[in-house]
Order: C-alpha cells, then structure tokens, then sequence
C-alpha cells in the first residue's frame, strides 16, 4: 500500500501551463447545455434577501396558484 500526499499550489505561473498540458491527460469534454432550459438568476444570501424582501412569503401563493392549488387563505370545504 502507498499513501500518497498532495499539496496543490494556491496559484500556477503562466509559464507553467504547457508544462502541466503536456503530462497530465486531456481534460473531458464540457457538455453541452441546450439554452432553451436555461434560465439567468442572481443568488442573494439567504437571511439577506428575507431582509431586503419581507412580502417574499407570497410568493409561494402564486407557485401554489400556477401548480393548481388554492391562494392562501381559501382551502377546500367539506359539504
């Protein structure tokens, strides 16, 4: 058994970057993402976006309306 011990540099010279190409294996393929199903967002923070947006809690209300389910509030009755 052999217990090998990695430290990978913080940062590589640009000098350095052909000499890595040429013994290290070639990179896989990216894949390829159809843009159709792509859609652009920002990430905020969680507790700074619950801040900046107090209303965010109705936005479930339209996720629930769209999905076929009731506003908040309404519910079904028994009759």
């Amino acid at each position: 058994m052999i217990k090998f011990s990695i430290k990978f540099p913080e940062s590589i010279s640009p000098e350095n970057i052909p000499v890595l190409a040429k013994v290290l294996p070639e990179p896989a393929p990216l894949e390829t993402l159809n843009m159709e199903n792509v859609e652009e967002v920002t990430l905020q923070d969680y507790g700074t976006a619950q801040s900046a947006n107090p209303s965010r809690g109705r936005q479930k209300e339209a996720y629930e309306e769209e999905d076929g389910g009731h506003p908040q509030g309404m519910g079904c009755s028994q009759q």
